[in-house]
Parts: structure tokens; C-alpha cells; sequence
């Protein structure tokens, strides 16, 4: 037969594995969060230096055409 002691230290360690498997499952969840919001970034950057590239382009494109360099288009 246990004894009280050893009810409360088997209550008190079940216990505490519940608190860390949930404490386990919370942080699965963020770090997942996480590595989308990763994901996201990466394709928001490289869409970001796309639109850069073009605007400088464009911009060189516009200034050069206001100097008069460029010949018309006919």
C-alpha cells in the first residue's frame, strides 16, 4: 500500500508533466507562428527588391528622357 507521500509526490510529478507538455504545445505553436511569419518575410523582402530595382530603373529611364538623351519613339 503507498503511503500519503508518495500520492502527493506521484499527484505533484503527474502534475507537472501536464504543466510541461502544455508548456511544450504552447511553444510548438509560436515557434510554428514563427517560421510562417519567417516565410512570409523572406517572399515580402525579395517582392520589395523587385519593386526597388524597377523604381530605380524607371527613374533613370524617366531622368534620362527628361535630359533629352533618349530619341523619340518615332
Amino acid at each position: 500500500m503507498t503511503t500519503a507521500a508518495e500520492l502527493i509526490a506521484r499527484t505533484d510529478c503527474e502534475d507537472l508533466r501536464r504543466q510541461l507538455d502544455a508548456e511544450r504545445m504552447c511553444n510548438k505553436t509560436h515557434i510554428d507562428r514563427i517560421q510562417r511569419l519567417n516565410a512570409k518575410l523572406v517572399i515580402y523582402e525579395r517582392e520589395r527588391d523587385v519593386y526597388e530595382a524597377t523604381i530605380e530603373r524607371l527613374t533613370a529611364e524617366l531622368d534620362a528622357a527628361r535630359k533629352g538623351i533618349v530619341a523619340p519613339p518615332y
